[in-house]
């Protein structure tokens, strides 16, 4: 082991670096609290948020305005108005976070697969013909109804039945 110091990029603490990134989210949130009966500084912080990957930041925020005392401080600013419009300023800017967060998840696209059940139908067709056989084999005397080629021809003739078209209709 040496006694170098480590390189300036792994001196750097993680907290600095999520100040720097919070700094533009402060920013917005100083003018959403000095106009916070707009609605459209309300959207352009959340939109930033969303940009700056920090919707959690500006959740909490607003929670933390929804507070039930007088005087409420988030982050060094005061947020004004009585503790119900406060409250119901900050549940709107709480939906529009839950909005964005929404929006950000892309429909996944569906999988197909097999619906469950899928040989019930053939089986239950080959064990009727099956059944058939043997009951005509008796009926008749007839034993070649029953031989490996004939049950072989009827597994076949099972097999190549289009059953999901035959389940469509």
């Amino acid at each position: 082991m040496s006694d170098e110091p480590a390189p300036p990029e792994a001196t750097v603490a993680p907290a600095e670096a999520t100040l720097d990134s919070l700094a533009p989210l402060d920013a917005a949130w100083q003018n959403v609290v000095s106009k916070w009966d707009d609605p459209a500084a309300h959207r352009a912080f959340v939109v930033l948020a969303a940009q700056l990957d920090q919707l959690q930041e500006a959740a909490r925020r607003y929670r933390e305005a929804k507070s039930d005392s007088e005087n409420v401080t988030v982050d060094g600013y005061r947020v004004p108005g009585d503790r119900a419009s406060r409250t119901e300023v900050a549940e709107r800017g709480l939906q529009l976070v839950l909005a964005q967060a929404l929006a950000r998840f892309e429909a996944m696209p569906r999988e197909d697969r097999p619906k469950r059940g899928g040989l019930a139908l053939p089986l239950a067709a080959m064990m009727m013909l099956f059944g058939l056989s043997f009951a005509f084999a008796n009926f008749t005397g007839k034993r070649e109804f029953v031989s490996l080629p004939s049950l072989a021809a009827q597994v076949l003739l099972v097999a190549v039945v289009p059953w999901r078209r035959v389940r469509r209709s």
